[in-house]
């Protein structure tokens, strides 16, 4: 059988049809899958045809085509274990395709086993198998990893998944954090800001815009000068424009209707941005 793969890649590389991707996906198909599982492993140093494998023992298992058989599934995770560079990688990298087949305890075993591992690849790919097979008791984990090596990651999958306690706990290390990505941060600033508006409070008066996005997540109401005194003094037109949306997501009409005579006067003190067809001075 690894004679015949060999040979199908052999008559392909001489193949310029248009239609050659598809001969190939065909030819593939036509393995039965207990033979593809034993190719993986004949041909683990191939990154195209092991990726291609891979591929299609996931597409056969999630159309119900056939039943991966539990030998693949323990053998990729006892080589695993033992493996080293890239055939860690490579194997990892099955696993973490494969991993709805596997059962939740050896998945958040294998997840237990990498996720404050030194290697960085190993960690990432805990992170991923994390957020799709999420267990409240790899919170801690998920936790002491981003305290021992700051991986994003590990806060990636906190704060979407992670309980609303612990979030409002960590909130102010995260927003304090200069390699936390903005993303993740308003994310947490929502889901805080609905389960415990007070941990959100000390942004007011340092980020006012960031301030009125807590509010309107967690339907917080906000006096009119507040909002009207943010959009004087942003120095963003993304801002000013964040800030109107506010305004009509809380329906402060009467903040709306100052800000309409104001709008002009406060987006002449705000630089153009290259978008804006002004800039090129053509509107």
């Amino acid at each position: 059988m690894e004679n015949y793969i060999s040979e199908l890649q052999v008559r392909l590389s001489a193949c310029t049809a248009r239609s050659r991707d598809r001969l190939e996906y065909a030819f593939y198909l036509t393995i039965k899958c207990d033979d593809l599982c034993s190719l993986y492993f004949e041909h683990l140093n191939n990154t195209g045809i092991r990726n291609k494998i891979v591929r299609h023992l996931k597409n056969r298992a999630g159309a119900n085509q056939d039943k991966i058989p539990p030998w693949f599934l323990d053998k990729l995770m006892q080589d695993f274990y033992g493996a080293e560079g890239r055939h860690r990688i490579s194997l990892g990298t099955a696993i973490k395709e494969l991993s709805t087949l596997y059962s939740q305890d050896k998945i958040k075993t294998f997840i237990e086993w990498q996720i404050l591992s030194h290697g960085i690849l190993d960690r990432k790919r805990a992170f991923a198998l994390t957020a799709v097979h999420y267990d409240p008791d790899l919170e801690t984990l998920l936790l002491n990893s981003w305290s021992t090596f700051g991986d994003a990651g590990s806060l990636d999958v906190l704060v979407k998944h992670g309980s609303d306690e612990q979030l409002a706990q960590l909130f102010p290390a995260i927003w304090a954090s200069a390699h936390v990505k903005s993303y993740i941060r308003y994310v947490a600033l929502k889901r805080v800001a609905k389960f415990d508006f007070s941990k959100v409070e000390f942004i007011k008066t340092e980020r006012p815009v960031s301030y009125l996005s807590a509010c309107v997540a967690a339907s917080k109401d906000i006096s009119d000068d507040f909002i009207l005194d943010a959009a004087r003094s942003v120095d963003s037109i993304n801002d000013l424009g964040y800030i109107v949306w506010c305004a009509g997501k809380l329906e402060k009409r009467n903040v709306l209707d100052h800000l309409m005579d104001e709008i002009e006067a406060i987006e002449a003190k705000i630089p153009l941005e290259f978008w804006e067809p002004e800039f090129y001075g053509v509107a």
